[in-house]
């Protein structure tokens, strides 16, 4: 494994505060792996054997009803975990995931992991660091659809592609429309008439390329403190 993929596993909050050898008996002979877009990586109800830890790209986490209906419940990127807490809830995976832009994963055995939790309470606390993250994300999630309308979300989801907190700034959609409409709780044609009315503010769209003339402003838009957002994000985390 490349350095730099082992120095982001140490800051991931399942692994942050272990030795690098606790880390390594954890992750066992692991390699990462890419993917291609649309590669399905578990579905919903498969034995929950593994976990990834996403290295590079994006992966929708989704459910489908009775009726057919797909349901987004998150998409996630690098430096993101998927599955880790699956393992430990009626032991199969409660929803599927899908690679939705070329990715590298690491795959790591579940076996290892509860191990390594039966032997080092430590990682027990690792655990349930990474689920507290997990469904911090998820509460913030709610609480834009609940609190803010399309203009904003849609806002809100650009500061966190964005490179920088000040200036210009060019970003390439990482995946359709359609799924980033899903990811903030709204219609394609929602999603539409909400980039339009960020129009005024300098934010205009070109094929998957959205153009923000200034990022300050865009942040203004929905009082939002830039730095933080970015900090925060899914862009470099949605």
């Amino acid at each position: 494994m490349k350095r730099k993929h082992f120095e982001l596993l140490k800051k991931l909050p399942l692994f942050v505060g272990l030795e690098e050898k606790r880390i390594q008996e954890i992750i066992g002979t692991a390699q990462p792996c890419e993917f291609p877009r649309g590669k399905i990586i578990f579905q919903q109800g498969d034995p929950a054997d593994w976990f990834y830890v996403i290295l590079q790209g994006w992966v929708k986490v989704f459910r489908v009803s009775e009726e057919g209906n797909e349901a987004v419940l998150g998409v996630f990127s690098r430096g993101d975990t998927v599955a880790d807490a699956a393992m430990f809830i009626g032991k199969r995976y409660p929803a599927s995931a899908q690679i939705v832009a070329e990715a590298t994963l690491l795959r790591i055995d579940g076996v290892r992991l509860r191990q390594s939790i039966h032997d080092d309470s430590e990682i027990a606390f690792s655990l349930l660091a990474s689920m507290s993250h997990h469904m911090k994300n998820l509460t913030d999630q709610v609480a834009q659809m609940k609190l803010y309308h399309g203009p904003e979300r849609v806002a809100l989801f650009l500061l966190r592609l964005c490179p920088l907190p000040e200036g210009p700034a060019v970003i390439s959609l990482p995946y359709e429309k359609s799924l980033v409409a899903a990811r903030l709780g709204m219609q394609p044609e929602s999603l539409s008439r909400a980039l339009s009315k960020l129009r005024d503010i300098g934010v205009t769209v070109n094929q998957g390329h959205v153009v923000v003339n200034d990022v300050a402003k865009l942040a203004k838009f929905v009082n939002a403190d830039p730095v933080h957002s970015i900090k925060n994000g899914r862009g470099g985390r949605a």
